[in-house]
């Protein structure tokens, strides 16, 4: 089990307070540092969050009890 914190962050860039981080590298003004960080910062959030739906999505069992039902349906159509 991988047990991860809330983390609430919010940063703007004192340079640029209009950054936006789903604009990508091409919203980056100037080579500015701090926007690159917000930016690497929102990428890594986001791969984070889509390995998350992979491992849960992996990990989903299997319903077995749906399984079981069908079964009892089948076996009640017999009589």
């Amino acid at each position: 089990m991988v047990k991860l914190g809330t983390v609430s962050f919010k940063a703007r860039c004192d340079r640029h307070p209009g950054f936006d981080p789903n604009d990508g590298r091409g919203g980056i003004r100037g080579g500015c540092k701090r926007c690159e960080l917000l930016l690497d910062i929102h990428d890594t959030h986001m791969r984070l969050m889509e390995m998350i739906r992979k491992a849960r999505n992996e990990m989903d069992p299997v319903r077995p009890k749906a399984a079981a039902a069908a079964a009892d349906e089948r076996q009640t159509l017999l009589f």
